[in-house]
């Protein structure tokens, strides 16, 4: 729950997690449905009479590569040093629990690398049964990544009995492993008529563009009509704080501080169907004006909603890590009781133990980056500070914390952020800091030294 040496807090923006959660959602659906459109493309029968057309699949084949090799690559790795710098107490309990899963996915990932590779040197040839071949063996590692990259994501929202279990098998099959698992296979095959945009846009006009760009579209449109059936059917596997999250920022989506995730199911929505329309009228009523500056502009629209969804999925777990298992800061709900009493003294690398008058806004630092900090993404109503605006005297922060506080009474607050777990010495350094930031409080001369000290070398002032 608490590290030595990383910490990015407050001066991490949590859209660069979801800028490049984006990323890396693109490029892993993007194997799955390139491997089956590329071996579709060299299945048709203009494949080999058309040289034009061959130059095309071609192109396509090397966005497929570029879009696994480069971007998906520094995306998974990325997205684990964000976890580090973060949010390291969700990074412990997420590689611990989920370990197997990672593993999996990597080595797939590495596979996928080489096979796009070898698609790549060897496309555009006329003898193309075993390329074709190779292709089909490259969907179905995509399948395979998507199989894995979906459990993890669908168990951390929906773990079922593996609370009680902790069992492989009941985190892999959990209740909304099959409705996620429908949802990104269909937007898997779009990304594959996605990226075929981008290999259309790469090559001259010619009869062989004006044919592929319509097939291509098909990739995208089709999956279309499919997506609403998926989504009704993940909503119902939702848990109701879930879903009461997102019709409480529809009842209130003007003003309420809970509206956020209400927007961002509108956005993802208008996403889906903007690339709908840009994949109709922009690709297959205008496949000769196709070209690279509206691949750009519908990468652009893509990975903008993509990370709306990703970043509505993200709040749909709140305050967890993995539901009902362990909060988004790390804490785990077996624990919760134990760190009641005194959460410092039993943080293992925390430089204040004891709070005391002359380092309490120290200690309130401490308790504030340990419990509140740890999610990546810290917006609307997962953000302490949101609901601190019209405080305006310590009593007022520490009423708020007593409201959030570990075996107080459910409410909205507790459905949306982790509570607070410590004692009342450390509720009121915790109140008393978030004051004293805001400019509410005036600290002693004491205070503020200690303070100093403790920001510029926390080793200074261990107890």
């Amino acid at each position: 729950m608490n590290y030595p040496l990383w910490q990015a807090g407050d001066s991490f923006s949590g859209w660069i997690y979801v800028l490049i959660h984006a990323v890396f959602t693109v490029s892993t659906l993007s194997v799955f449905g390139g491997g089956i459109y590329l071996a579709l493309a060299e299945s048709r029968k203009i494949y080999s009479l058309s040289p034009e057309y061959r130059e095309f699949v071609k192109r396509a084949t090397g966005a497929v590569l570029f879009t696994v090799t480069v971007p998906g690559s520094l995306a998974f790795v990325s997205l684990w040093v964000i976890y580090i710098l973060t949010a390291p107490g969700t990074a412990a309990v997420l590689s611990v629990q989920l370990s197997w899963m990672w593993i999996i996915q990597a080595l797939a990932l590495a596979l996928e690398a080489a096979t796009a590779f070898v698609l790549y040197k060897s496309a555009g040839k006329t003898e193309n049964a075993g390329h074709t071949d190779l292709a089909w063996s490259f969907a179905a590692l995509g399948f395979l990544t998507l199989i894995v990259t979906n459990a993890a994501l669908s168990f951390q929202q929906t773990p079922g009995i593996w609370t009680d279990t902790q069992k492989a098998a009941d985190a892999w099959f959990n209740a909304s492993y099959l409705a996620s698992l429908f949802l990104r296979s269909l937007v898997s095959i779009q990304m594959g008529g996605v990226l075929g945009f981008v290999g259309l846009s790469l090559v001259e006009k010619s009869s062989a563009k004006d044919e592929a760009a319509s097939w291509t579209a098909s990739f995208v449109m089709y999956p279309f009509f499919f997506l609403p059936l998926g989504l009704i059917w993940y909503y119902f596997t939702l848990d109701e704080k879930a879903t009461a999250n997102i019709w409480t920022g529809f009842s209130g989506v003007n003003t309420s501080d809970f509206s956020i995730l209400s927007r961002l199911v509108f956005l993802s929505v208008l996403g889906a169907v903007s690339i709908f329309f840009f994949a109709f009228v922009g690709g297959a009523l205008n496949a000769t004006g196709f070209k690279k500056p509206m691949a750009f502009w519908f990468i652009v629209l893509v990975l903008l909603t993509s990370g709306v969804t990703e970043y509505t999925r993200t709040l749909l777990n709140q305050p967890y890590s993995i539901s009902g298992f362990a909060f988004n800061n790390g804490i785990k709900i077996s624990d919760a009781e134990e760190l009641n009493s005194g959460f410092l003294a039993k943080a293992r690398w925390s430089v204040v133990k004891e709070v005391t008058d002359e380092n309490i806004l120290a200690a309130g630092k401490e308790l504030h980056d340990l419990q509140f900090t740890g999610n990546p993404v810290s917006a609307g109503f997962v953000s302490l500070d949101t609901f601190l605006k019209e405080a305006k005297t310590v009593q007022d922060y520490l009423d708020f914390i007593s409201i959030i506080r570990w075996g107080s009474e459910n409410n909205i607050y507790t459905q949306n952020l982790p509570p607070f777990f410590g004692s009342d010495a450390e509720a009121n350094a915790l109140a008393t800091y978030l004051a004293w930031k805001a400019g509410q409080y005036e600290a002693t001369p004491e205070q503020t030294g200690f303070f100093a000290k403790y920001s510029a070398n926390p080793a200074s002032v261990v107890q």
